[in-house]
């Protein structure tokens, strides 16, 4: 996000601002933060007329029904302070966004952009300052049980604390495994926290009549101790006294783990005495007189895996329950063909989070219907042989493989059915894909400026929009061009050999140019009249602040 105002601060410059912020020696209850914002922000941020970039969140483009992630450029026409919205105009969207020209924006989605209209008087490193600080202190210092347990001095007990915290998790003084888990922990709270708030509501607006079941009730109980636990353990990794025991405990442990080499662990399920003896004996052909460890969980391997060990899946189903972050270089593969060996996830954002230097795994099915990303890449090399993702198509936001800036992936003889984007590469990607078929989706590939693409004698069909979309902000075309592979020869970083297309509904490829660029003159735009003017009907739809497990890493 080149066109945007950011900010690198230290702690110490952040605890000061927040000191202006919350002025004064009195107690701040929890309860009254949201008042002292309000006040704060209207005194130093510009209430109208800049532009901004709109990161619309998972549960927004979800209700819209438009990929995730969206951004687009937005003109703000007036921000409301006592309840921190804005309404915006939309001034430009990716060809694949289809939404209203004005919605209501929580401030935290708005991002200021540095080029603006210098006929409109501005101040905007204050306005993007102030947006920065705000952002930052609900995404990173608010915990989902702040506002249950509203202390009498919020500021005292946790702006200070909470502050250190984020420092030591960005700066490396806190373990990447508990970095990951810390991650894992805040996460999984912030889905409790929407999905108990949601059960509330919905209790709440039932008629009086109708006889609530008590697997209800016992559901929101079961979210209430999960939170409490969560809260439990982030409050004591919170305090650095307690922290510092926590880790040295954690180091002996893990000194222990450091001289264990490499192994081999088979992960079984309950079977019957011939089926374990049949797959004793598959294991004795491919791995002759090699010590191996025996467990019954693949959750719990994952957690504890040892640089470059071999995990060995039984035929079966095996569950990840919660988001699954492999910060190792791994090899996992199933015994027998991937219609034997499925792992299917409970996480509902995403299922395997993907650190590792180089993590590979063959023959197994991964069921993600129930999951938002199936498997994320975010450093290191992801490699796929032989293996099956399934999604579900029914929502907008419901992606596949999503490979960040400076990771690969490499999938050969897969098959990937059922997701809104199969493969999605972000800007300084690779991606190599051999003997694949992508189907059924709405995008097979989606990739954005300098991302490199390679695929060879591979399928892509039956997509419900293209087979590939290419999003870049160059200028290859006068105008969105579509039609067949071969309009994708003049993209840089593309390779394509023998790749078909079939019963692609809109085309097999398209070549998006789109610009997050700001205006320098307003009135150059068609619409900006009506901006002006408040008669003009239009769809106002306010949403809560919600953000992604994406956006959320520090």
């Amino acid at each position: 996000m080149d066109q945007v105002i950011i900010f690198d601060k230290s702690l110490q410059v952040r605890l000061e601002e927040y000191k202006k912020v919350f002025y004064g020696s009195d107690p701040l209850p929890y309860s009254k933060i949201k008042n002292d914002w309000s006040y704060y922000l209207e005194l130093v941020m510009d209430p109208n007329g800049w532009q901004a970039v709109w990161k619309i969140p998972r549960v927004k483009c979800e209700k819209l029904q438009i990929p995730f992630p969206s951004m687009v450029l937005v003109y703000v026409i007036q921000v409301y302070f006592p309840n921190l919205t804005a309404k915006v105009q939309i001034l430009s969207v990716p060809v694949d966004v289809h939404i209203h020209d004005k919605h209501f924006v929580p401030l935290d989605q708005l991002w200021a952009t540095k080029i603006q209209d210098k006929t409109i008087g501005l101040n905007m490193n204050m306005t993007a300052d102030a947006l920065d600080m705000y952002r930052f202190f609900y995404i990173y210092l608010v915990m989902p049980w702040d506002e249950d347990e509203d202390s009498a001095d919020w500021k005292t007990e946790h702006l200070t604390t909470r502050l250190r915290f984020y420092y030591d998790l960005r700066n490396g003084k806190i373990p990447p495994a508990v970095c990951e888990h810390v991650f894992s922990l805040l996460n999984e709270a912030r889905r409790i926290s929407s999905k108990r708030e949601a059960l509330i509501n919905k209790c709440e607006n039932w008629d009086s009549d109708t006889e609530l079941e008590d697997s209800q009730f016992d559901e929101i109980a079961e979210l209430n101790v999960r939170l409490i636990e969560i809260q439990n353990e982030i409050s004591l990794l919170e305090n650095e006294l307690f922290r510092k025991v926590i880790l040295k405990r954690q180091q002996v442990s893990g000194t222990i783990e450091l001289n264990d080499k490499p192994g081999i662990v088979m992960i079984c399920n309950e079977d019957t005495t011939e089926n374990y003896i049949n797959l004793l004996q598959l294991v004795q052909e491919l791995y002759k007189n090699q010590p191996i460890k025996i467990r019954p969980n693949l959750m719990a391997r994952l957690d504890s895996s040892i640089e470059k060990d071999t995990i060995l899946l039984a035929p079966g189903t095996h569950t990840i329950k919660f988001e699954g972050a492999l910060l190792k270089s791994i090899f996992i593969n199933g015994l027998g063909s991937p219609h034997q060996v499925q792992i299917a996830s409970m996480a509902e954002n995403v299922m395997l989070d993907c650190l590792g230097h180089l993590i590979e795994m063959e023959n197994i099915t991964f069921n993600c219907q129930t999951t938002q990303c199936a498997i994320l890449v975010r450093t290191g090399k992801v490699k796929l042989t032989n293996c099956k993702l399934i999604g579900n198509t029914s929502s907008s936001t419901h992606n596949g493989i999503l490979v960040l800036k400076g990771a690969a992936l490499e999938l050969i003889s897969c098959e990937l059915v059922g997701f809104f984007t199969a493969v999605i590469g972000n800007s300084g990607a690779e991606i190599i894909m051999s003997n694949c078929t992508l189907k059924e989706a709405f995008y097979g590939v989606k990739v954005h400026d300098d991302c490199k693409l390679t695929i060879r004698s591979s399928v892509i069909c039956d997509c419900k929009e293209y087979g590939i979309l290419v999003e870049t902000e160059r200028k290859l075309y006068q105008e969105n061009c579509s039609g067949s592979f071969d309009i994708l020869k003049s993209v840089p970083n593309m390779r394509l050999e023998s790749l078909q297309g079939e019963k692609n509904q809109k085309g097999d490829a398209i070549v998006e140019t789109f610009q997050i660029e700001a205006m320098k003159d307003l009135f150059e735009f068609p619409d900006f009249g009506t901006i002006m003017d408040e008669s003009v009907e239009s769809d106002f739809q306010q949403d809560e602040i919600n953000s992604t497990v994406i956006e959320n890493r520090i």
